[in-house]
């Protein structure tokens, strides 16, 4: 199944003291293209993502804008879904 997000509002925060990351998103979802038992799966809905990242610290003293030494993602979508 296809699952297509489009993200309606952002925002991010780091804290430059200990490099943690910290993001929101909410997004609008829309189920489709399923499979197998899944096939005729369709739906939509809204889904709020939070991301919470440590990054590494450059030997600059700065935090690397591209590289985690931890990371973690959750995302809860609501939304009636059928088929």
């Amino acid at each position: 199944m296809s699952i297509a997000y489009t993200v309606t509002h952002a925002k991010q925060k780091l804290n430059p003291v200990n490099c943690l990351l910290v993001v929101s998103l909410t997004s609008s979802y829309k189920v489709s293209k399923g499979t197998g038992r899944y096939v005729n799966v369709s739906g939509s809905g809204t889904a709020k993502t939070q991301v919470l990242g440590v990054l590494k610290r450059l030997s600059t003293g700065r935090c690397s804008p591209n590289s985690f030494s931890a990371y973690q993602e959750t995302t809860t979508g609501h939304g009636p879904i059928k088929g």
